[in-house]
This record gives C-alpha cells, structure tokens and sequence, in this order.
C-alpha cells in the first residue's frame, strides 16, 4: 500500500520518471529515500558494488527488472503500481535498502546494461546478459548444470546451447519485462529479493520526457557555445586599466536571440524568388512570338504583296 502512495503521488505531481528500487542482502533492512537527482549509471553501480562474488563464476549475483513503456509511450512502472497489480512488489517494499525517485538516463534495456557493465568492469563482458522472465527463472533453476553435448544437427540447437551457456555463466542479469506481465513480475521478483544479493526494479522512461530532456540538454549546450563565444571573442590589453563592468558589458545576453537563418540567407532566397520569376516571365514573353506562318521560294512583285 505504501508503495501504490508514493508512486501515486509522484504521478500527481507529474514527475514522469520511474523509481529505481533497489533491495540488497547486505545493507540494513531501514528503507531510505533519496529525492536528488542521480545518473542511472550511477545507481546501477551503487546497487551492484560489494555484491559480485568473483570466485564463484556460475552464481547469479544481481538482477535488474526494467518494465518497457507502454503501447503510447508513457512509463509503466508507476501505472502499474498505482493500480494496484504489483501486490507482492508492494509487500517487499518496505524491505528494500534505498529508492532513487529522481534517476534519468534510463532510455533502454541496452542502456542499462551498459551501466551495469561499466559498474563491475572486473567480470567479463558476456557475464551481464540481457534476459526474459522465462529466462530468469531458468537460470534460478540451473545448480551446476552442464551444456549438452553432441553433434548438432540444426541451426535453433545451436542458436539453444549459445543462449544455455550464457545464461549458465550470467552473473548479472538484466531483465525485460513488458507492461501486460505484471503478474509475472509479481512472483520474479519475490523469488529475486529471496535467493539473489542485489535486486534492482525500474522502468524506461517516458518518450516524453526523454525527448524533454534531450531538448534540455541541447539547450544547456547552446548556453555553453554562447558563454565560450563571448570569452574567445574578448581581447584585454596588457596597459589597459578597465574594471570588470566594461567587459561584462560584452556577455550581457539579453534581447540576443537565435534565428533558423541570417540575413544573408534571407536575401538569398529573397534573389533567387525573384530571378525565377524575372526569369519565368522573359521565357514566357519569348514564347509569345509568332512568325509567318507559309514560306515561298518566289516573292510576289512589288506593290502587289496583298
């Protein structure tokens, strides 16, 4: 219930981006809360460091649960839990070690499992696998399991043995789930949180607010052009005895605005309208000139041309 709360109320609230939830074995078991802004490499590293057991090399040390939008592009995670079909998630959340509210960056799957692979840069790449529900629970199934071998007689076999043998040496798995398998969810998770070190759940972002956000950073980088203009382009004299309001006269931005073309551009496409047109015109009048019509090899005597 206290989850379906807080989730509610950053719906209210309008604040588009999903929690990233995080239960760990090793922390203590008081929940904390953290409203600041966070990178989701950064949580993910948070969530993954001290978990990795390096000795062990077929143990599942950490699962990442990351719900996909929904069929409108809009963030699942929180309309899932608002409505009320994540009830053992809910149970569990009182036990979890920390809730990031405010986590950007988390665009995809492949995004986070990048994060994941940057954060524990000592295992092997192929030991961070991307996976279904289906393929989590196989792995929880699998205790010293062995590839099959034998000769194989068809390309699905060996496409089955690759995907058993990574899913045999994942070490951290990174879970898609989509938005109509909430039930699935439901019963992945608790099974996660009771068997497996570090639990992450989150979702994709809104392709509103990632559009948002791109459309911020682009502003923040056009901000940035603008103030390294203006300090390239202002030169001091070594003699010179001004003080610090003459030249922040020159960054002094106000009333500058950014146009799609100069005026250069305009008196171009301004020429060229009118050439075409001068153009089109004198090619018409040409067309307007008519010669005679019959030709003759001898010409009628003077004075009778009628």
């Amino acid at each position: 219930m206290r989850l379906i709360l807080v989730l509610s109320a950053l719906a209210v609230a309008s604040v588009n981006s999903a929690p990233v939830v995080v239960w760990s074995s090793l922390k203590g078991k008081e929940c904390l809360h953290n409203s600041a802004k966070i990178n989701a490499s950064t949580a993910i590293s948070e969530a993954l460091e001290g978990h990795v057991d390096e000795e062990n090399a077929s143990s599942l040390d950490s699962v990442i649960f990351v719900v996909g939008r929904g069929d409108d592009g809009s963030e699942s995670f929180t309309n899932l839990a608002a409505s009320g079909k994540l009830p053992a998630v809910a149970q569990k959340y009182n036990d979890a070690h920390i809730v990031h509210h405010n986590v950007d960056q988390v665009e995809s799957i492949r995004t986070i499992a990048n994060a994941a692979r940057d954060a524990v840069p000592s295992l092997p790449r192929n030991a961070i696998v991307e996976a279904s529900l289906d393929e989590f629970n196989q792995k929880l199934s699998l205790k010293n399991e062995a590839v099959p071998e034998g000769r194989v007689t068809s390309q699905s076999e060996k496409h089955g043995r690759k995907r058993f043998r990574s899913l045999l040496n994942a070490r951290v798995l990174v879970v898609k789930v989509a938005p109509e398998d909430a039930d699935k969810l439901d019963d992945a998770l608790v099974k996660a949180v009771d068997n497996v070190k570090s639990v992450v759940l989150t979702a994709i972002r809104s392709a509103k607010e990632v559009h948002l956000e791109r459309k911020m950073t682009a502003a923040k980088h056009l901000e940035k052009m603008q103030t390294n203009a203006v300090n390239n382009r202002r030169r001091r004299l070594e003699d010179a005895n001004f003080d610090d309001g003459y030249y922040q006269a020159d960054e002094d931005m106000t009333g500058v605005y950014y146009v799609n073309m100069t005026p250069n551009i305009l008196t171009g496409i301004l020429f060229f309208i009118l050439f075409t047109s001068v153009a089109i015109t004198g090619i018409s009048c040409l067309n307007m000139i008519q010669g005679q019509d019959v030709y003759v090899k001898k010409l009628p005597p003077v004075g009778r041309e009628a």
